[in-house]
């Protein structure tokens, strides 16, 4: 088992994948952890490579869901978990967000 709290982010493709799978037996380990996915995103719109190469979409290395939102949703998720683990906050998820846990 894992003895720390962890969060996964992962792109909408690796959903129902035999990585997922994995992935959801390492989330089962540690009781304080979970997995999300960010509905439209590849796994490129996890880097910087949207900023870098402004026509990385035109030439399939994105995902349909636009950079800034990526970014929001992986900032606003991350703040909230070590907010949560490192400093007792409570964590605020915006259920408007279209990240998906599970």
């Amino acid at each position: 088992p894992m003895a720390v709290p962890a969060r996964f982010l992962r792109s909408e493709g690796w959903t129902g994948t035999p990585n997922d799978e994995l992935l959801g037996e390492m989330v089962a380990l540690a009781p304080a952890s979970d997995r999300w996915s960010i509905p439209g995103a590849e796994h490129n719109d996890f880097t910087f490579v949207a900023y870098v190469f402004p026509i990385a979409h035109y030439l399939g290395l994105r995902g349909p869901i636009d950079s800034d939102t990526v970014i929001a949703l992986t900032n606003g998720t991350l703040t909230g978990f070590f907010g949560h683990h490192l400093a007792g906050e409570p964590e605020l998820l915006d259920p408007g967000l279209p990240a998906v846990g599970g």
